[in-house]
């Protein structure tokens, strides 16, 4: 190399591209690995939350078609049937209300309220529907409407920056075979 000038070897260096499907191997692995998995968890994220979906409609369609009043125990097995639904037993809550809207006041108040399983939802009371009309259906003077709501926190074995959110659902449905359904 004793011949060869500084320039001829910085354009030789510049042109070589061996190794370099190894290098480029080395950079853009570990971020395609991130991506695939990113995916897997969110797609896993959303079939979770897909899953109490759909629980939670099962659960307020039943409910709305009860003739007959419900009990603490109805209730229980509701919350035992969205457990088995969405396969994850202890982790969910479920909170079952009846809202009636009064046309007269403009307002929404609370018939009864109950919630089941281990989690952040408490049961409502007047204060906290009275006012509801931003998220509440439209109903009118005198009708009921069941408000199915669940929550769960969602567990990854990866973390990708999602953290651990809860995943809740609402469900309204206004009961089927009768003016109401009453809890005893």
């Amino acid at each position: 190399m004793p011949g060869k000038s500084m320039k001829s070897l910085l354009k030789t260096f510049r042109n070589d591209s061996s190794g370099s499907v190894t290098v480029e191997a080395v950079i853009v692995l570990p971020l395609l690995v991130l991506i695939l998995v990113a995916t897997l968890v969110f797609n896993d994220m959303y079939g979770f939350k897909n899953v109490r979906q759909k629980a939670t409609f099962t659960v307020a369609d039943m409910i709305s078609r009860e003739t007959q009043p419900i009990t603490a125990g109805y209730l229980d097995g509701a919350m035992d049937l969205f457990d088995t639904m969405t396969t994850n037993n202890g982790t969910n809550a479920l909170r079952v209300s009846q809202v009636r809207y009064d046309g007269v006041s403009d307002s929404f108040s609370v018939d009864w309220s109950q919630v089941r399983g281990a989690g952040s939802l408490s049961a409502w009371t007047n204060a906290d529907v009275q006012g509801a009309h931003a998220w509440l259906p439209a109903l009118t003077d005198g009708e009921r409407v069941l408000v199915v709501d669940s929550t769960a926190q969602y567990q990854s074995v990866f973390d990708v920056g999602q953290g651990q959110p809860d995943v809740e659902a609402r469900v309204f449905f206004s009961p089927r075979f009768a003016p109401q359904v009453v809890y005893q």
